[in-house]
């Protein structure tokens, strides 16, 4: 379960989760976010194959992605609705660490991601490692940086006979 949280004060009802208290769906990416007055539980729909990828209509999804990678295991993603993400202080990278197997293959359906932010992160952008394959996207307005190997798309595209391809990806606005 991932809990994403506002404040340390929220945080603490994450203590207060007994194992088989609650009864998820298998196969399931399942993320609760805690706010003030209640759980809000979100998934992903579709089964992250070829045929059926997970389908990313909004914010909350797109963020979700993270929680939904499995080591040595290629899941694939179709962004449904353009999103901004000015409310992301700073993207966290998908695929950023060691051993760099997490295979994401995201079809950005010709919509815009804006406002991305990633600044100070290992491999800071999209992707820290690019796994798979990015297509069909544009990023609008980015800010990303750090001292080394970073970018828009991702810090590295593919590594070490993890290949990554990009194709009918559109860059415009903001920095690096």
């Amino acid at each position: 379960i991932t809990v994403l949280g506002n404040n340390d004060a929220q945080m603490k009802y994450v203590k207060n989760i007994k194992p088989g208290a609650v009864s998820l769906p298998s196969g399931k990416v399942n993320v609760f976010q805690l706010n003030d007055q209640n759980w809000a539980s979100y998934k992903l729909s579709g089964e992250g194959t070829q045929t059926e990828p997970y389908l990313i209509n909004n914010l909350a999804e797109l963020q979700m992605i993270r929680a939904s990678l499995v080591h040595g295991k290629t899941l694939y993603y179709r962004l449904v609705n353009a999103i901004d993400m000015t409310s992301v202080d700073n993207w966290e990278p998908l695929n950023w660490e060691d051993p760099y197997d997490c295979g994401i293959v995201f079809d950005g359906n010709g919509k815009t991601l804006s406002n991305l932010k990633s600044t100070d992160k290992t491999y800071a952008g999209f992707a820290g490692v690019l796994y798979g394959e990015l297509h069909h996207v544009t990023f609008e307005n980015a800010q990303i940086s750090n001292n080394h190997n970073c970018g828009v798309i991702g810090g590295y595209i593919g590594t070490g006979g993890k290949p990554g391809y990009v194709h009918h990806v559109n860059v415009t606005g903001g920095s690096k």
